[in-house]
């Protein structure tokens, strides 16, 4: 397990733990779906709208990241990111 996933569970499981009224607690996921139930119906719920929308901003932030990377491994001038991005999906 690389060091991403490795953060990426230990904040998954630290994220189970909170305090009510003083008193520590374990909470449960946000999101629990079948995957198949999401390819039939899609975001039908609430709860599979805000996780779609936090998956897409992570998404974005990631290519945003990647793209910044581009552009210091090229030595491109900022004001050409948005032409290199749309060309690299083009």
């Amino acid at each position: 397990m690389d060091d991403e996933r490795k953060r990426a569970l230990i904040d998954h499981e630290l994220t189970h733990c909170t305090v009510e009224d003083s008193v520590f607690k374990t909470r449960g996921h946000d999101v629990e779906e079948f995957h198949s139930i999401i390819q039939r119906y899609g975001t039908w719920s609430n709860t599979l709208v805000k996780a779609k929308d936090a998956m897409e901003r992570a998404e974005q932030l990631y290519l945003n990241d990647l793209a910044d990377g581009v552009i210091k491994a090229l030595d491109v001038s900022s004001d050409r990111k948005v032409q290199l991005v749309m060309k690299s999906f083009t």
